[in-house]
């Protein structure tokens, strides 16, 4: 399966309800501007979809900030104002060092197998200016609830398990995502350039806080908040989805985002 078709049965995930995806692109935003910054940037959205996260990060960048969306089709309900590059596949047609900020958000898995996943990331280092930073997110291959078909243990089975049981209950005729675990992921960052860093830890804990009214989502963060960080570590391999960041060496002296401990 390619790129084309992968982000194609993504887009018929997306959710429609557009003021809810408003509401979950600023909660992303806002995570993100824990480790980056906005102001005056340039960012590239892969997987763009209808294009709410682009306005969120719109909203940081200000007016001298500059925000594109990247996807295989230009959505009808897509902002009009928003620049848009048109994919065909994991290579991205922008030239190299264009960007501050790029993020790939639950799309790599949609790219197609190992070979195209690592074009994808060798891609957005590409696309980065020197001192730019990337964040990629992804579901854990080893979730217990498979979060596109609702399987549990789907993603687990060698591939033509996963397809048999998706035939057989009628939701698909084939497995067409690759979700990836942590080690998975290193191995191929490892190649695209970029110094890599798991940040599934740092989402999870700003989840929490974000619910931390509510006392069970409150008592489980003040828990979460009191562990050593290899604690967390460990207990982050249990999360449905991963986090990374990654960053371009270079000076970010021509305006690359500064990460809060440069700020």
């Amino acid at each position: 399966m390619n790129m084309k078709q992968g982000l194609k049965k993504k887009k018929a995930w997306a959710e429609t309800n557009l003021t809810k995806r408003d509401r979950k692109a600023r909660h992303l935003r806002d995570f993100f501007g824990s480790f980056m910054s906005f102001e005056g940037a340039s960012i590239l959205d892969v997987g763009c979809g209808a294009g709410r996260l682009c306005l969120a990060l719109q909203e940081g960048a200000g007016d001298k900030g500059r925000v594109v969306g990247a996807d295989i089709k230009r959505q009808e309900c897509f902002p009009e104002e928003m620049e848009f590059i048109q994919l065909s596949g994991p290579e991205l047609p922008c030239s190299s060092g264009m960007f501050d900020i790029v993020i790939s958000n639950h799309v790599i898995e949609h790219v197609g197998e190992s070979g195209e996943q690592r074009v994808h990331l060798e891609e957005i280092v590409r696309a980065l200016k020197p001192g730019g930073i990337a964040y990629v997110a992804f579901p854990s291959r080893w979730a217990i609830d498979e979060p596109h078909y609702h399987l549990p243990f789907l993603s687990w089975l060698p591939r033509p398990l996963a397809t048999l049981w998706l035939k057989k209950t009628g939701r698909s005729s084939g497995y067409d995502c690759w979700p990836l675990s942590k080690g998975q992921f290193r191995h191929l960052a490892s190649s695209s350039g970029g110094e890599t860093e798991d940040v599934t830890g740092s989402m999870i804990e700003y989840v929490l806080a974000g619910k931390r009214e509510n006392a069970v989502a409150g008592a489980i963060w003040k828990a979460w908040a009191g562990c050593p960080g290899w604690l967390r570590g460990l207990l982050s391999l249990a999360s449905p989805s991963f986090c990374f960041v990654i960053r371009v060496p270079g000076d970010d002296a021509d305006g690359a985002p500064a990460t809060k401990a440069e700020m």
